[in-house]
């Protein structure tokens, strides 16, 4: 399928595991420029080299999403790297911690809304110096299939830089 993403440059939050790494993997076969922005290194690293082997270019800038030097450095090394971003998505999050609603302590839920609203906020304020520009996609009919946007229980799109 050609989506006209070859050569576009997209960084993909948490694109190491399920829906990250297939996220990650449907750009790599358009052929896309993709910066893997993981926290975990090791898994982070394999799934760039199956994306490299798709015929995408991919690389790997190991990023916490709740830190915002961390945020940053990606950015800067992603525009280093390929001169712009064209999509962003924002899929790194999760539940840390078991506990059910009631019992959940405040520092797991500190965590959980650390990685799953605020690294969201980040990414999306730290856009390059070109957040002002951005185009936020709310319905599912605009994503092809590939974008993917973690916001608690809400879905977004993506971002696109026009």
């Amino acid at each position: 399928m050609d989506l006209g993403l070859k050569g576009k440059t997209v960084i993909v939050t948490g694109g190491s595991s399920n829906i990250g790494r297939g996220i990650l993997l449907g750009f790599a076969a358009e052929g896309s420029n993709i910066v893997n922005a993981e926290i975990d290194v090791e898994q982070g690293q394999k799934a760039v080299d199956q994306a490299n082997a798709l015929g995408g270019q991919a690389t790997l800038v190991k990023t916490d999403v709740t830190d915002w030097d961390s945020v940053q450095a990606m950015v800067r090394r992603t525009l280093e790297r390929f001169g712009q971003i064209d999509v962003l998505v924002n899929n790194a999050g999760g539940h840390p911690g078991q506990a059910r609603f009631i019992k959940k302590k405040r520092e797991e839920w500190a965590k959980e809304i650390n990685l799953n609203y605020w690294g969201v906020h980040q990414l999306h304020q730290s856009g390059g110096g070109q957040h002002d520009r951005a185009q936020v996609w709310p319905h599912r009919e605009h994503c092809f299939g590939l974008w993917a946007d973690r916001l608690g229980r809400h879905r977004l799109c993506g971002v696109r830089w026009d």
